[in-house]
């Protein structure tokens, strides 16, 4: 097999501890792999360790191992997906509560990487794995439109952060771009990918109760962003919320769009506190379905219980078994969304850990009502 030259650089010649193997008829099944420079190969993985992974077929005498760290972040979380796909026992999943597996989560965060890349003679590196880790979060929660990175947009972002980074502060009052932008600082070097995920975080007291920035990466009525860095400071530019002129945008595959998303989801992309959030579709569609209104907090009950298995059947008529105690849950708002296409979004933080191997049942009944299960790995 011809590895090029990208795969040649830090060969491993130590054994991989933990190393999880290609499963039968996975073997004949090539994947799109990205380097740190953009270099892209379609490869075989044969084994899959902690720290690097093992290219080639087992019949392949020229089976190469590579760092983890030779490829760039959004090739790094198609790995870990792939790696967890291979070891989790799935023979007892129900789907209904799973809409998708992990195989399937794999090879969709692959075209998502793919066609990120269809833009690299536009934009830098760092603005392709955003754009690919922006809409990768977008298909785990459930949103069927992927965004793409429009020049104009991203010229404006990258004016955004460049003034704030010229006076050294966070601040929408500093310029006609930084008025229009999501704003970001981190006191630690990060790439665009680390600033995407702050603002999916969206941390802040100030950001409880709406957790915009968070909207505007989920808002199904976006097909373009722009996103740019200077040096701290990142900024972000999209459609604010209150704009009324994109339309309704795709309806949701399900009633409602949840972060962190219902089935599978990775750990990597959520973090220890950060709230939750439930989008619903404004128009449900549904037979005799009415538009959705926002309702009162106090006509909504939200309980997230930590459990052990996989047996969530009684999600299916609402009856949760006497052993089951409900976490704590603090900080729910219930927020308006948009007023066009996006519905009503419930934002609420439940004292669950986030950890591998995890799994919460979420019910919100009431005047909103979505039932699912969430399982971190």
């Amino acid at each position: 097999m011809n590895i090029p030259q990208l795969f040649k650089i830090g060969v491993l010649a130590i054994l991989h501890l933990n190393l999880v193997g290609a499963q039968e008829g996975e073997d004949e099944k090539l994947w799109s792999l990205y380097g740190v420079d953009g270099k892209h190969q379609q490869a075989f993985v044969d084994q899959i360790g902690n720290n690097g992974v093992t290219l080639g077929p087992k019949s392949d005498e020229k089976q190469q191992s590579v760092q983890l760290e030779k490829f760039d972040k959004k090739t790094q979380l198609l790995i870990h997906v792939l790696r967890t796909a291979r070891a989790k026992d799935v023979s007892n999943l129900d789907r209904p509560f799973y809409p998708i597996t992990l195989m399937e989560m794999a090879r969709g965060i692959e075209a998502i990487n793919c066609r990120a890349e269809k833009q690299a003679r536009e934009f830098s590196r760092d603005q392709i794995n955003a754009l690919a880790r922006i809409n990768s979060y977008r298909y785990l929660v459930g949103i069927p439109q992927e965004m793409t990175l429009d020049k104009t947009w991203c010229d404006i972002a990258l004016t955004a952060a460049k003034h704030c980074s010229d006076r050294n502060v966070l601040s929408h009052r500093l310029s006609g771009a930084t008025a229009k932008c999501s704003l970001y600082y981190s006191s630690r070097r990060l790439s665009l990918i680390d600033f995407v995920n702050g603002w999916m975080t969206d941390p802040g007291r100030n950001n409880e109760m709406m957790r915009g920035h968070r909207q505007i990466c989920l808002d199904q009525r976006l097909s373009k962003f722009g996103i740019g860095q200077r040096g701290s400071y990142a900024a972000m530019y999209g459609i604010p919320l209150n704009s009324t002129h994109l339309g309704k945008g795709p309806q949701l595959a399900s009633s409602f769009a949840a972060y962190p998303s219902a089935g599978f989801f990775p750990t990597s992309m959520i973090e220890d506190g950060a709230g939750w959030s439930v989008i619903f579709d404004r128009e449900q569609h549904r037979p005799g379905a009415k538009t959705l209104k926002t309702p009162q907090r106090s006509d909504i009950s939200i309980k997230v219980y930590d459990v052990k298995n996989r047996d969530v059947s009684f999600l299916t008529n609402g009856t949760v078994p006497t052993n089951l105690k409900p976490l704590m849950v603090t900080k729910t708002y219930v927020t308006s969304g948009s007023k066009n296409g996006i519905g009503p979004c419930i934002n609420f933080v439940p004292s669950a850990k986030i950890s591998p191997g995890n799994r919460y049942v979420v019910m919100i009944q009431g005047a909103l009502e979505a039932r699912y299960v969430v399982e971190l790995f």
